[in-house]
């Protein structure tokens, strides 16, 4: 972990208020898939804390951010222009870990699809499928990166209008047996992963679960962002934010 300046390489907008974010960084730390920065977004009308972003996909020069400028934070952020430059720390969390795993399904929904780009791009040798959802089309940034890169693409949206009609967790439940997984790594809203606990409780596929919460420090000293977990509650920022999904209670 190093906190450091970064420099906006580019900073835009794709759909639906969700930006992409690719900062250069002089001095780049050893990142794992799955890890997150927190990114300062400006000190002006009372912005102090830096706002935890996953990381999309990174090299040994650049990283890259995909978030929705939802509050005045993320706001401010994506209004941040070319060759400014920003206080970033990272890489933090827990990541991801392939171990020996040859087939591996991703399931994201949301903003919890940006993250699991990272997995493909550092473990290119893995067989992928990967199940993504979101409300729409439009929220379906970055589903084209996924193809070509996975072994089967999979879409699902409420509205029907990418994909199919359903949930992304059904049409996950639809392959889990016919592709021999050695393991399932997701990121999504709550239901989603509390769904995606009942479909896999009778299997013995090792499931990881990167989980969202909101966030103060970011390296786990003010406790904001607890969850609870079969052990007592753990921090998301520090502990996590990837967990077995056994052990946190959805």
């Amino acid at each position: 972990m190093i906190s450091t300046k970064a420099t906006v390489v580019s900073n835009a907008h794709l759909s639906c208020g969700i930006y992409k974010l690719v900062l250069s960084i002089p001095d780049m730390p050893e990142i794992s898939c799955g890890q997150f920065a927190m990114v300062s977004c400006g000190n002006a009308d009372g912005i102090l804390l830096k706002r935890p972003i996953s990381i999309h996909d990174f090299d040994n020069k650049t990283v890259t951010l995909l978030y929705e400028a939802a509050g005045k934070g993320t706001k401010a952020l994506s209004q941040m222009q070319e060759s400014v430059d920003l206080d970033i720390i990272l890489p933090l969390g827990q990541g991801f870990e392939i171990k020996n795993y040859k087939r591996i399904a991703l399931v994201g929904g949301g903003l919890g699809v940006f993250p699991l780009f990272s997995v493909i791009r550092q473990h290119a040798d893995v067989e992928y499928s990967a199940y993504l959802g979101a409300r729409d089309s439009s929220h379906l940034v970055c589903a084209d990166s996924f193809i070509g890169r996975c072994a089967r693409v999979r879409l699902a949206t409420d509205d029907g209008s990418a994909g199919e009609k359903t949930y992304v967790t059904s049409l996950f439940k639809e392959d889990l047996a016919r592709y021999g997984f050695d393991a399932i790594f997701a990121c999504g809203p709550k239901p989603m992963l509390k769904a995606l606990k009942a479909i896999t409780k009778d299997t013995d596929i090792p499931v990881f679960v990167s989980m969202e919460e909101r966030m103060g420090c970011g390296f786990g000293a003010c406790l904001t962002c607890t969850c609870k977990t079969s052990s007592g509650n753990k921090r998301v920022c520090a502990d996590g934010p990837v967990f077995d999904i056994n052990e946190v209670i959805l």
